[in-house]
């Protein structure tokens, strides 16, 4: 199989592991908040399967998750590959910025890497969030950082 060249490429479709299979599925609703995120700015909850299978085909692993996506107000709805897409980037941030074992300076790198003031407040509540919803991605994918980071290196988006 080739390498899918979007994520909306996996949608749906069994993409090969080097132990296995993996199939991503999902859907999304739009969520009317009294108070959007940004002036403009639609919210979505996105519901987010994927279902694993072992080499010779036999299911092993479900996990699924639920996240919310937030675009600007131009965009008549969001693909499923486009959140996967911001979800997995945003993840990959997260885990390159905990290369340090001191709390602070893991913000810090993040906080320099995506225009963020280290020394906000609200970034560090940022921060803090994309790690829930970083973890909730591991736990969906049942993989380790380093096995979703290997993951993501096979995948061309």
């Amino acid at each position: 199989m080739r390498k899918p060249k979007t994520l909306e490429e996996l949608i749906n479709k069994d993409f090969t592991l080097r132990d296995g299979r993996i199939r991503l599925s999902g859907t999304w609703q739009a969520l009317h908040l009294a108070k959007p995120k940004w002036e403009g700015a639609k919210t979505y909850l996105c519901s987010v399967k994927a279902e694993q299978t072992n080499p010779i085909g036999k299911p092993y692993r479900e996990g699924s998750a639920t996240f919310e996506y937030s675009i600007g107000s131009a965009h008549k709805g969001p693909k499923l590959g486009d959140i996967l897409e911001c979800l997995i980037l945003d993840a990959q941030g997260y885990i390159n910025s905990r290369a340090s074992l001191d709390e602070i300076e893991c913000y810090q790198t993040w906080a320099s890497d995506y225009g963020q003031d280290p020394d906000s407040i609200k970034g560090l509540q940022s921060y803090h969030e994309l790690g829930d919803q970083t973890k909730k991605l591991l736990d969906m994918f049942g993989m380790s950082p380093q096995q979703f980071m290997d993951f993501v290196s096979e995948l061309e988006f």
